[in-house]
Formats: structure tokens, C-alpha cells, sequence
């Protein structure tokens, strides 16, 4: 996309991404974590097991066709043949985890303008440990990150959501049975072509979150337009 010195990145159009955007946002998240150490082993062997997961399976975790296009909630994942309830629509594995401001803020460092909008509007924050109640930042690197919302209206939480624009969610999230942090999103309904895919954020987002530095970068960037 070319842009522009005079017209704010939340009043253009923004590129649809390709796979060569994705290979781009994962390139960057493996050499920020390259130049920060790990705090806990577990993020590191996460981190390995993730990097496998794109060299063996490809950038997508999609079980069926989609496209990426506008619809009436900006760019959104548009289903392009009929899906039956109950089918597996997508497939969760390809999810970045930062753990620290340092982290995140090398990993947007590295990318252009355009792309830390995109991740910073993407990015949720999630619940690691339920014993502990550790939180990170989510970020799927991949087309999942283009998901909208439906379903329940959480804009009192979500500024960014028009109450009055809510659709019903025809995705359900589950988790996988037997792995530790692979999730499926499943058709919630029949879902006919040309329908937009929609999944209720209110499942894996933390809204009341204890992340302040996550919560700077999205006025930094997104209100203030403001980089790093």
C-alpha cells in the first residue's frame, strides 16, 4: 500500500494482506524474540513449537476457502462456499505471545507504519495461566488476526465497536482436545457463501486487563498515531 504524509492510517483504506504481509509480520515477531531473553522457559519452547507449525503447515490455519475483502466492518474473512454447523472452520496454532513491553515494542519497532497500526488494532490481551492469572499479549500471525467481532455487545469495553452493528457470532471458539494451546473455531451455524466470518471477542479477550503498557501503545498508535 502506498501512503500517504497527509491522510491518517485510520481514515485510508487499508491493504488487504497477502502471504507475503504474513511472512513479514512473523519474520519480525521471531527477531524481536531472537534480541530479548526469555523470561520462562515455556514461552521459548512455545515459541519453537510455533515457528515448526509455519515451516510444516504454511502461513494459514484455514479448514476451508475464504476470502479477505471489505465488507461492514472493514477488512473481515468472508466465507467463498457454504459451511454446515459443526464443521471446523479454522484451525488456532499460529498465535504470537509477547510477555513483556520490551518484546512487543522491538517487535513494532521492526515493522512499517502501516503494519504496527494493523497489529496494535489486531492484538487482544489473554489469559496465560488460570492458576496464576498471568496475561500476554495475543496476536495471531496469520489471516485469523482479520476476524470481527459478533455476537455479544461489548462496547462498553471495545470503543472501537458500533452497538448498533453487532451481528450474531456464527463462529464458536473451543479448544482442541488434548493440546495445551491450539484453539478451532466451528461453524455456530450454517454459514452461506459470501457470508462474513464473526466470532465473539468477548471469549478470549480480556478487557479488564492489567497490561498498562498494551493499553499506552493503543493510544500511542491507534488514537495518536504515533510509532515506534
Amino acid at each position: 500500500m502506498k501512503e500517504t504524509t497527509n491522510v491518517p492510517l485510520k481514515s485510508q483504506q487499508r491493504e488487504i494482506p497477502d502471504a507475503a504481509y504474513w511472512e513479514t509480520l512473523r519474520r519480525a515477531y521471531y527477531a524481536a524474540k531472537e534480541r530479548c531473553s526469555y523470561q520462562d522457559e515455556e514461552f521459548q519452547e512455545y515459541d519453537e513449537e510455533l515457528k515448526e507449525v509455519f515451516e510444516n503447515k504454511g502461513y494459514s490455519g484455514a479448514a476451508t476457502e475464504f476470502a479477505i475483502q471489505y465488507g461492514d466492518f472493514g477488512r473481515g474473512l468472508f466465507a467463498t462456499r457454504d459451511i454446515k454447523q459443526g464443521q471446523v472452520v479454522w484451525t488456532c496454532e499460529r498465535e504470537g505471545v509477547f510477555c513483556t513491553k520490551a518484546e512487543w515494542r522491538l517487535f513494532l519497532s521492526l515493522l512499517p507504519h502501516h503494519m504496527q497500526y494493523d497489529v496494535v488494532t489486531w492484538a487482544y490481551v489473554m489469559e496465560w495461566d488460570e492458576d496464576t492469572g498471568e496475561q500476554v499479549v495475543g496476536l495471531d500471525l496469520e489471516p485469523s488476526a482479520l476476524l470481527n467481532h459478533g455476537g455479544s455487545d461489548i462496547s462498553k469495553l471495545d470503543d472501537t465497536i458500533d452497538p448498533s452493528n453487532i451481528k450474531p457470532a456464527n463462529l464458536e471458539c473451543i479448544k482442541v482436545p488434548d493440546t495445551e494451546d491450539d484453539w478451532q473455531y466451528l461453524a455456530a451455524t450454517d454459514i452461506k457463501s459470501g457470508d462474513e466470518l464473526l466470532c465473539d471477542y468477548s471469549k478470549f479477550h480480556v478487557y479488564d486487563n492489567k497490561l498498562q503498557w498494551w493499553q499506552d501503545d493503543w493510544e500511542t498508535i491507534v488514537e495518536k498515531e504515533n510509532y515506534y
